[in-house]
């Protein structure tokens, strides 16, 4: 709010500095390096080598906490509790 600082500065200079921008048409292409990234067969099979980590540090952190045998006791059983984790890990 101070009309003497610089950020109040900066902020009314913005809008002239970028006023060659306006009425630019703007277009969306990927970018070269994510395009690269995802289409090398190594950054799949490290995508799959961590969620697979992931997935067996939550099913032995749950057994050393005994918690599997909580599932066996919900008004459902195990079975919607390991379709939710599935389904969590598919997407």
């Amino acid at each position: 709010a101070d009309p003497d600082s610089f950020s109040y500065k900066n902020i009314a200079q913005t809008p002239a500095d970028f006023a060659y921008l306006k009425g630019s048409k703007l277009t969306a292409a990927p970018s070269k390096g994510i395009s690269m990234a995802t289409g090398f067969l190594a950054t799949d099979l490290i995508a799959m080598l961590m969620i697979m980590t992931v997935v067996m540090t939550i099913v032995t952190r749950e057994k050393e906490l005994d918690q599997i045998t909580l599932a066996r006791t919900t008004f459902k059983g195990r079975m919607p509790l390991g379709i939710a984790k599935l389904f969590t890990c598919f997407a």
